[in-house]
């Protein structure tokens, strides 16, 4: 998605837990300035990090589902400001008692935008001066009120039982648009997104022998090949080579590879305590 705002932090409250934004247009896609917290979530996190206490409690992938941000931005976004809107030119912007917007020919209006978190955690890895572009829109969902939702700890309780952790879907390969006909009759495929994962331990290719082999075919696992070719999910035998792929409701994502393409490789297992989770199967 093509970046829209370019973003600086103003100042910034730790102990207020909040933050001032000036955020500026750049893109003709760019229509609109919103106190919608979604739009505030999602300008948010465009600036974290995948190693910043936001970018590990939020997958990407649920900024796009609606379900999931009606039931969760209240957990992390307190409330949204819409300080000013301004232009450099003569650019007119109206409102409508919801957006300030204005024509796509406009210049390049900006706006300043406060915004309050639940819990300063989700503002550690910004300070004043902290720039970043974003491509936040606002949702069109009822957000539900919920209680702050705390940041994950490293201490989370991860599980490789597939059939009672709740990671899981037991499906008969048949059901899937792929050619499964070696497959067993009953697979076990994750049922969430892969940061509701992570690898329990580290293999390389030298690890992997023909035994140790069977007894992953048909795990969930990460993979890393020398190509730099990342990929999460159903581990399985193709031509002579190897699959790792993750069925989703729209597709499936994955890479084939050799066994002496892989530079790491490792067993999944799931965070039973993720309270961010997105569903991606079933």
């Amino acid at each position: 998605m093509a970046s829209l705002y370019q973003v600086k932090v103003i100042s910034i409250n730790q102990e207020d837990k909040s933050l001032t934004l000036d955020i500026n247009s750049f893109h003709p896609d760019a229509l609109y300035f919103s106190d919608n917290l979604g739009f505030a979530m999602r300008l948010l996190h465009d600036s974290a990090t995948g190693t910043s206490a936001l970018g590990k409690a939020i997958d990407p992938a649920c900024l796009f589902n609606k379900y999931w941000l009606a039931q969760n931005v209240k957990g992390f976004i307190s409330g949204c400001e819409l300080m000013e809107v301004h232009s450099a030119d003569d650019t007119e912007i109206k409102y409508n008692g919801k957006y300030h917007y204005w024509r796509a020919e406009a210049g390049q209006p900006g706006a300043k935008v406060r915004i309050k978190v639940t819990d300063s955690a989700w503002l550690s890895h910004l300070s004043a001066n902290s720039q970043w572009k974003s491509s936040a829109y606002d949702a069109e969902v009822d957000y539900v009120s919920r209680e702050t939702i705390a940041p994950k700890s490293e201490e989370g309780v991860f599980s490789q039982d597939y059939q009672n952790s709740g990671g899981w879907i037991a499906i008969n390969p048949e059901v899937l648009d792929f050619d499964t006909k070696s497959w067993p009759k009953q697979v076990y495929l994750p049922k969430y997104s892969v940061k509701s994962y992570r690898r329990a331990d580290k293999m390389t290719q030298n690890d992997l022998s023909p035994a140790v082999i069977g007894q992953l075919l048909f795990k969930t696992v990460f993979v890393l090949t020398r190509s730099g070719n990342k990929a999460f999910g159903l581990f399985f035998p193709v031509d002579g080579k190897f699959g790792v792929m993750q069925f989703l409701n729209t597709g499936r994502s994955g890479a084939f590879f050799e066994l002496s393409e892989i530079v790491t490789f490792g067993v999944a297992e799931f965070n039973v305590n993720d309270d961010t989770k997105v569903i991606v199967f079933g």
